[in-house]
């Protein structure tokens, strides 16, 4: 009588009875937790090997849902971390730029996690103690807020940390980050300009956030200038910081009848003091309008929604227990609005 092999599957169990630990410390090495010791996952492993020990997809799927379910204890928190020479020189009344951090705590308080506030440039803090700190305190979800101008490096050890930074201008450690679509926003801008009639469409730029935003502003402009007839065309103007006479010199050559601009405050005086009327004479655009009270028109980027998104990337990071450098570093862009404002003329 003809005996075929008898497939005989290998259970958790049976790994752990040879590796010497408990069935749960199995589970966690397969699953790549950082609390498990080199020795211990070596040992695991071994076992695994030897056994010839194989997941089941189907019971991994299900086990992965069970956690999703349950109240979250371990990673019940997560570190967002700020570079500013400063403590709170990220936000109001230190800094006008936009504040993630109020988004990223609600979105978090809605998935179970609290935000911890720590500050890398505080007076003897290091990178290690930096990992230190959290690691001691079970923290193990990270988002690295937008970082000071001049600065593209953090020095943090990523190995036991999943991270997410907020901004584009982050070199190094190459890890996935979530960012306002700039491209996106400076096409729109022109886009309505051209369909509020202006013809001739100027963009006006300082140098260190032509920089900054990796020459998306720029591209989008280059780009929908090119469908203009060359008469049209107006040479971008980008300094390295905000000129108003270089300015006065750009509007008297090249006559535009709309100015997109990083920021209305800072142009619409130097505007007054040409004797241009805004926006009866000349309309003003703004990048980054930083509210929507009607005062400004232009590109609106609700920083709630970026934090919210930052701290979701994180929490899928930890769900999927992924530690370190991302295999695949993700860019998640979010794309702004246009808002409404008395900078420019109204739709017809």
């Amino acid at each position: 009588m003809d005996t075929k092999p008898v497939h005989r599957e290998i259970s958790m169990q049976a790994v752990a009875n040879l590796a010497g630990v408990h069935r749960t410390t199995v589970s966690l090495v397969l699953r790549r937790h950082p609390r498990i010791s080199l020795a211990t996952r070596n040992r695991v492993m071994e076992a695994v090997n030897k056994l010839g020990y194989r997941i089941n997809p189907l019971i991994s799927a299900l086990m992965q849902a069970h956690r999703r379910m349950r109240p979250l204890t371990n990673v019940s928190k997560i570190a967002w971390v700020t570079a500013w020479p400063t403590r709170y020189g990220w936000r109001l009344p230190e800094n006008s730029i936009p504040d993630f951090m109020p988004g990223a705590i609600a979105r978090a308080e809605e998935l179970g996690y609290k935000i911890d506030h720590f500050w890398l440039a505080e007076p003897g803090m290091t990178p290690r103690r930096m990992s230190r700190i959290l690691y001691a305190r079970n923290i193990t979800g990270v988002v690295l807020g937008r970082l000071p101008p001049g600065l593209s490096r953090i020095e943090l050890q990523s190995d036991d940390f999943a991270m997410v930074s907020i901004g584009v201008s982050l070199e190094s450690p190459r890890i996935s980050h979530v960012a306002e679509n700039h491209f996106h926003s400076c096409k729109l801008a022109v886009q309505t300009c051209l369909a509020r009639g202006y013809r001739r469409i100027g963009l006006a730029l300082p140098h260190r956030l032509y920089e900054r935003v990796q020459e998306k502003f720029l591209g989008a402009f280059l780009v929908e200038q090119s469908r203009l007839p060359t008469s049209r065309q107006i040479p971008p103007m980008i300094t390295e910081a905000p000129d108003e006479r270089i300015f006065r010199r750009w509007m008297k050559r090249h006559s535009p009848d709309v100015v997109i601009c990083p920021n209305v405050a800072v142009v619409l005086p130097w505007m007054n003091r040409l004797g241009h009327r805004v926006p009866q004479d000349v309309g003003l655009a703004g990048l980054a309008v930083e509210q929507r009270d009607g005062a400004h028109a232009g590109i609106w980027c609700d920083p709630a929604i970026i934090g919210s998104m930052a701290v979701e990337l994180v929490v899928s990071a930890l769900q999927r227990n992924e530690r370190g450098l991302p295999a695949h570093e993700q860019e998640i862009l979010y794309r702004p609005n246009w808002v409404e404002g008395r900078t420019i003329r109204l739709p017809p």
